[in-house]
């Protein structure tokens, strides 16, 4: 097999080719054909397989060729290339020359370990990650970054108001009221019979003028315009610092481009989503004189949400926030930021606002790994202290109000989680890599998810004994399974049951299983025609007399009930996990 060229040679040919004049209608199309699902009646996993094929470019991919094309100074109002079918065909033939590149490093250190006699593990240096943490999936659901957007700075909203003229509620709105009119718009076109690559139609329906969006607010045309231009490229802005893969892209924290006085692009609205959630923090750091209060109402947020979602499972009397552990008076031991004593299992969450910087994204080792020590490997040490503390009986645990927090004597079973605040690329195969782990009685391996994965769980495992259920199967056969989002095990456990033949020492998931919960979480939250639970253990014993019993053993946790419960839900699947896997 030829080795593939040099990174930056591809890079630097993706800059000449997003130069051509139209280039922005090869873009249109792309985003037309890979970020829109059409249905009738009601969604479906198949209407979705689209999303997940490997021929779909994904986000980073595709604002790789809108952040280059950007620099050249385009014409919006030029028409389709003669040659757009060629052009495509080439930018997509980069990029994929591209992500052959980036795992040049993988096999560089197979052979390596082979030459040595090691184990290989070419994953373990920064280089190597690059391509998991480009390559990791999108960050949460559009909806998600638009609701916890509104949690997350509402305690800075004065500041907004001040310094950007819009509130972040007034910029959701528009974030979504963009959406709408983009989807009715693409609608049109599709309905048209679009011609293909060369369509012209493509990038008009990705255009918007403050007039459009008057009528589908009610508030000020200033204010609309305030919230736009936030997250608004300006038009003389080049995005010249963007001369490498893994520089800083403008367009990923400035999704809408700014076309002329009135009009403006936006070709993705979950980048812009993903903004509404991001970006303010930015912002918000840049002003050295309230930084500090940004930074401790971050912190705030990320518990209070943790709160928020474990007490909607487990109800408010078994969830305690900032518990102190003491062992005598001026002898702090911890804090636990989340406490959830459930009969004879508990829930120690521990919670860190560190994200990912650029440079390990661009393969630094030891900032890469200086960040996964300060955003999980804390968090984890942490959690493992406070998780041991639990099971002596000398100590005391008590909220930040005083309130004395009654831990269970005979725990059996102790969940570490450890949570970030932020979207943090390739956590799951992070964790894998990078993890230093122990082992300590009782206490199982942990999970690390961020907090849309958090919020999913809440959602779909409501119930507190399935909740338990999923940590104990995750911690047992975990080790088993390779995913790029902890989402894909999820959705498969909910549909097969997390539970793993003996034969199977490794498994891989691709990101399709995740299409049910995309289904079922957007029937949930904004009432998309869909299945609400998929079809699988959630379904299995609704409304039968089992369920009742499990539902009074929840009211009235008792350790031995608990066990047997957990003994039911460990049981071999009537369609089992090996069978859909082979």
């Amino acid at each position: 097999m030829e080795a593939p060229r040099p990174e930056q040679e591809i890079f630097d040919e993706l800059i000449e080719l997003t130069a051509t004049t139209g280039f922005a209608h090869v873009i249109a199309y792309f985003c037309a054909r890979d970020n829109f699902t059409w249905y009738r009646d009601e969604m479906r996993a198949e209407d979705m397989q689209h999303l997940y094929s490997r021929s779909r470019l994904i986000r980073t991919e595709m604002f790789t060729l809108i952040g280059l094309m950007v620099r050249a100074d385009p014409d919006y109002d030029a028409s389709p290339p003669e040659d757009a079918s060629r052009l495509a065909a080439r930018a997509e033939a980069l990029l994929d020359e591209l992500h052959h590149s980036m795992t040049r490093p993988w096999f560089e250190g197979f052979r390596e370990a082979a030459i040595a006699g090691d184990p290989p593990n070419p994953w373990k240096s920064a280089d190597a990650m690059r391509e998991a943490i480009f390559y990791g999936g999108e960050a949460a659901f559009s909806f998600q970054n638009c609701d916890f957007a509104a949690e997350k700075y509402a305690a800075d909203d004065a500041w907004l108001v001040a310094k950007k003229g819009a509130s972040i509620m007034d910029m959701i709105a528009v974030a979504k009221a963009i959406g709408e009119f983009q989807v009715e718009k693409m609608a049109g076109v599709v309905h048209a019979e679009p011609q293909g690559v060369g369509e012209p139609r493509f990038l008009p329906a990705f255009m918007f003028t403050v007039a459009e969006l008057e009528p589908r607010l009610e508030f000020a045309p200033e204010r609309i315009l305030a919230s736009v231009q936030a997250f608004a490229l300006p038009q003389a802005h080049r995005n010249l610092g963007f001369k490498a893969l893994h520089d800083f892209n403008a367009v990923t924290g400035s999704p809408i481009i700014t076309v002329d006085e009135e009009r403006f692009l936006l070709f993705h609205s979950n980048a812009l989503a993903d903004a509404l959630y991001e970006s303010p923090f930015y912002w918000l750091g840049a002003d050295k004189t309230y930084v500090t209060a940004a930074l401790t109402h971050r912190g705030e947020y990320t518990e209070a949400f943790a709160l928020q979602r474990l007490t909607a499972v487990f109800g408010p009397g078994h969830v305690y926030q900032g518990v102190n552990i003491d062992r005598g008076k001026g002898d702090r031991l911890g804090e636990i930021d989340v406490l959830v004593p459930f009969g004879n299992r508990a829930i120690v969450l521990q919670a860190k606002s560190k994200r990912l910087t650029m440079e390990s994204r661009r393969g630094n080792d030891l900032q890469l790994k200086g960040d996964f020590k300060a955003a999980v490997q804390d968090a984890y040490d942490q959690a493992m202290d406070c998780a041991e503390a639990l099971r002596d009986p000398t100590l005391r645990f008590t909220t930040a109000e005083g309130q004395v927090v009654k831990v269970p004597r005979e725990l059996t079973q102790i969940f570490p989680i450890c949570l970030v605040a932020d979207h943090y690329p390739a956590l799951a195969f992070q964790t894998e890599q990078f993890l230093a782990r122990r082992e300590a009685p009782a206490v199982l391996a942990p999970l690390v998810i961020d907090v849309f994965t958090l919020d999913v769980m809440a959602e779909m495992l409501r119930r507190s004994l399935r909740f338990l259920s999923y940590l104990e199967l995750r911690s047992l056969y975990g080790s088993k399974v390779t995913i790029q989002h902890e989402i894909t095990l999820l959705s498969y456990h909910l549909k097969y049951n997390l539970w793993l033949d003996d034969e199977y020492d490794f498994v891989a998931l691709d990101d399709d299983f995740a299409a049910d919960i995309e289904i079922a979480m957007g029937a949930r939250r904004f009432g998309l025609p869909g299945k609400p639970t998929p079809e699988g253990i959630l379904t299995a014993i609704e409304g039968r007399r089992l369920d009742a019993l499990i539902e009074a053993i929840e009211a009235e946790p008792l350790g031995p009930m608990i066990d047997l419960v957990m003994l039911l839900y460990r049981t071999r699947p009537v369609r089992t996990a090996g069978q859909r896997l082979s």
